[in-house]
């Protein structure tokens, strides 16, 4: 059975109005996907540029550490960069990479945080000798700190860097874990 065509002239007009919005609908939300897609991968590359230089300060503060055997009072880990960039990071890392960097980042801030408070500090503030013990406790978040800035390489544009972002000194005395 065949139905006929017969369709007026405000009818063809109507589909062509109803068609041409679907269209427009599409295209403008696909757009505005793209444009959107764009903005997060560009605010993820900044916020992992931003994170990985942060990283690579308090690692070559830790190197400095290690190396002078002293813990100043004036070094710090804020992470300040973090708090603003990790919503759109943990979108743009996979799981694992996410994981590397958040846990790299909170025990750099601690670590900062706390020396301060440790036994011993003199009480100017100016700085602590530090033991053979914790000039050795510095090197795992030196690792993971290294990790975290690879785990960001990708995004952040930069290349990625092994087990130290900051080599140690070639004069520095090799240290062992104890």
């Amino acid at each position: 059975m065949t139905l006929p065509l017969a369709i007026s002239a405000p009818g063809w007009t109507a589909i062509g109005a109803v068609g041409g919005a679907l269209v427009g609908a599409t295209a403008g939300s696909l757009i505005d996907y793209l444009f959107q897609h764009r903005r997060e991968r560009g605010e993820a590359m900044a916020g992992a540029r931003l994170v990985a230089g942060e990283i690579a300060i308090a690692d070559s503060q830790l190197k400095n550490a290690q190396a002078d055997k002293k813990w100043w009072g004036f070094v710090e880990m804020p992470m300040t960069a973090w708090p603003e960039y990790r919503a759109v990071l943990a979108k743009a890392l996979t799981v694992a990479e996410y994981e590397t960097v958040s846990q790299a980042i909170e025990g750099l801030r601690l670590l900062g945080e706390k020396m301060p408070l440790s036994p011993g500090w003199p009480k100017d503030g100016s700085y602590m000798e530090l033991t053979e013990k914790t000039i050795n406790y510095l090197d795992p978040p030196r690792r993971d700190a290294a990790r975290a800035y690879n785990a960001l390489s990708k995004l952040a544009g930069h290349d990625r860097v092994g087990d130290r972002i900051h080599p140690p000194s070639p004069d520095a005395p090799q240290q062992s874990p104890e």
